[in-house]
């Protein structure tokens, strides 16, 4: 039995453990209003969706692994545009489709070493840096205006890729903080 003095001490244990277990943000997977909430104020949000949807991974994703799968993502679609343009380079004489695809070559490396900074910073939880670090759209944009407009078509899913990490790493901000 507990004495009289020890009471109050287990009271304010037991409150304590309570308002830690429940303030901490549950580890359980999204659900797909969730996806469809976060896409609503991106620019295409049936892109944003579709592209969240396509890694299995996302169905039993808790909000943290969905910001970590929403870069991954946009990684993965930066390589290949880089590769792309990259076999372009190496494979024309021509020297205004060679210094495009410079221009392009360089700014996708920026794109690429930003989102490996917004993967660190989502691996550790710092949503806010992530929302600062973020891959600019302007840089996609100056690759397409630096290219013939039959090029852009290499990169036209990149700015809708670049909305989604965005408002994948705001709603992660405004409900885990970080």
């Amino acid at each position: 039995m507990a004495s009289s003095s020890s009471a109050p001490l287990l009271l304010t244990i037991l409150t304590s453990s309570l308002f830690i277990f429940f303030s901490i943000p549950s580890s359980v997977a999204i659900s797909q209003d969730t996806i469809h909430i976060i896409c609503l104020p991106a620019k295409n949000p049936d892109c944003c969706v579709k592209v969240l949807q396509s890694d299995l991974r996302t169905s039993s994703a808790d909000i943290p692994l969905l910001s970590l799968i929403s870069i991954e993502l946009t990684m993965n679609e930066a390589d290949l545009i880089y590769y792309n343009y990259a076999q372009i380079h190496e494979g024309t004489v021509d020297p205004s489709v060679r210094k495009g695809c410079e221009i392009c070559l360089s700014m996708y490396q920026r794109i690429k070493d930003n989102l490996s900074k917004c993967h660190q910073y989502s691996a550790e939880r710092d949503y806010k840096e992530i929302i600062q670090a973020r891959p600019k759209v302007v840089d996609v944009l100056e690759c397409n205006s630096a290219l013939n407009p039959s090029f852009a078509v290499i990169s036209e899913d990149m700015p809708d890729a670049l909305d989604m990490v965005t408002r994948v790493a705001v709603y992660v901000q405004n409900h885990y903080g970080g």
